[in-house]
């Protein structure tokens, strides 16, 4: 049974409250700044569609751009997979999500996802997926202590449900797809995708950690059956913690989206007994990434096209036990670029790629351990400097700013004006937004005759920032921002 989805957008004026959205519908047939977790898979975009098969991979995991999101979101798609799988929002100790199995659909979460491979998944009832299947989507959306979760199929609601009391940590989350294998292989095809999202992360170009929120949304991928238990975050500190006779893979993706040219550091230490490779990749798969890694006592950079084992470009002495800060940089466009890694504030290589892929462009980065059996480290500081895939989309710039709509004076510290012309009469909403989508201040709701008014507003008690009016009246819908400078 093939599953498809049908894109369905979910608009302001609706229940959900976002504030950016992301769309695709492969139409350039590019799969630049997506990611994906798969060891043997083969993808492709070709008439609109993205494609990805695998007779290796047992489950593939599927990054869009974007970065971590929180509170609500809405997630549809068109597409799927010839067995099962699933969409959802992963947190650091959560998920979300719709999961298809044995011809059912059910919505699932974890408030704490504590082992694998049968997590403690609550379940809903199963809905038979028809026959003919065109519709797929997944809404959540905070409302005080809960958290709304609607769910459709062929543009039917067939889950309509809340999360009492809800865990903080199922409130932030990264968008993530995954397939599961069938008897043959394992393969999907996405034709479109649409995502509004409160994007966790509003700097565009720079984010730093120092884990004081232990819910912030990094993600864990690599040896799953240990990856709850070995990764935690507590005593501002990102903790890897793992001792067996076999060899691990953990790893951690940061929250921030899909990234050009970047330059991150992290600062941290490893107990005496710790014997893992560490990694820091920007990764289009595993197979097509760049990197820079520690093995023994020498420092490597270099990158991976259709191959699993890097190509080294560079290497340096290095000194682990001494070593508390480490950060790596990629600068360019393919097929040219420039690798770079630093120790304890020291360059120690720079090495370049003359022939790289453009799927070497852009990617999600990752950090963390693999190829021991003991791992014992932690980091308490993580800056990254980045170049967005491409720049967070305000959702209000769905809506042209054609309305004869003045905010005087703009920008303005406590006290402005919002003038507006009616042409028709009939309701008028005016609605003030902050960049996250939360409600400010309903100023007006209610029927009006066709004339030109002014309405005050009072910004005293709000934060320096960017804020946007949504006026909705009998001719249209109209959106723009204005800014409180203090």
């Amino acid at each position: 049974m093939k599953i498809l989805g049908l894109l369905m957008f979910l608009s302001l004026a609706g229940h959900s409250q976002t504030s950016h959205f992301y769309q695709e519908s492969f139409d350039s047939n590019d799969e630049t700044g997506w990611s994906f977790l798969a060891f043997d898979a083969d993808i492709s975009t070709q008439d609109g569609m993205l494609t990805v098969t695998s007779v290796e991979d047992a489950t593939i995991h599927v990054f869009p751009p974007v970065g971590a999101t929180m509170n609500d979101f809405s997630l549809k798609v068109k597409g799927g997979g010839e067995v099962g799988g699933g969409i959802g929002r992963q947190g650091f100790n959560s998920y979300l999500g719709l999961h298809m199995e044995y011809d059912s659909i059910y919505v699932i979460y974890a408030e704490q996802v504590e082992y694998f491979p049968e997590p403690n998944f609550v379940w809903s009832i199963g809905y038979p997926i028809p026959g003919n299947t065109n519709s797929m989507q997944l809404d959540a959306i905070k409302s005080g202590n809960n958290l709304l979760v609607k769910a459709y199929m062929n543009d039917q609601l067939f889950y309509d449900s809340q999360i009492t009391n809800v865990y903080e940590g199922l409130l932030y989350g990264r968008i993530v797809l995954y397939t599961l294998a069938g008897e043959t292989n394992n393969s999907f095809t996405l034709d479109e995708i649409d995502i509004n999202y409160n994007p966790y992360s509003t700097k565009s170009e720079t984010y730093t950690d120092d884990f004081n929120f232990q819910q912030t949304p990094w993600m864990k991928f690599g040896d799953l059956e240990h990856t709850p238990q070995s990764i935690t975050m507590d005593n501002s500190s990102l903790n890897f913690n793992y001792n067996d006779v076999n060899e691990s893979a953990l790893y951690v993706i940061p929250p921030i989206p899909s990234v050009g040219n970047f330059s991150i550091e992290v600062e941290g230490e490893s107990g005496p007994d710790h014997n893992a490779s560490f990694g820091i990749s920007r990764f289009f798969d595993y197979n097509t990434y760049t990197t820079m890694f520690i093995e023994d006592d020498s420092l490597f950079v270099g990158y991976a096209v259709n191959a699993y084992e890097p190509t080294i470009i560079g290497s340096a002495p290095i000194n682990p036990v001494t070593t508390t800060k480490l950060k790596f940089s990629a600068e360019g466009i393919a097929p040219n670029f420039e690798l770079k890694a630093w120790a304890n504030d020291e360059l120690l290589i720079t090495g370049n790629i003359s022939n790289a892929s453009n799927r070497l462009s852009y990617g999600q980065l990752a950090l963390g351990f693999d190829r021991g059996n003991v791992m014992n480290s932690s980091f308490d500081k993580v800056t990254i400097n980045y170049n967005p895939f491409q720049q967070p989309t305000s959702i209000f710039e769905k809506y042209p700013d054609n309305s004869p709509v003045i905010v005087y004076p703009n920008p303005f510290a406590n006290t402005a004006s919002i003038s507006y012309k009616i042409t028709s009469p009939g309701m008028v909403s005016l609605i003030i937004y902050d960049t996250f989508g939360k409600r400010i201040s309903t100023l007006v709701n209610s029927w009006q005759q066709a004339d030109s008014y002014e309405i005050p507003f009072d910004g005293a008690g709000l934060s320096s920032g960017i804020y946007f009016y949504h006026l909705e009246t009998a001719a249209g819908l109209h959106s723009g921002k204005f800014h409180i400078l203090k």
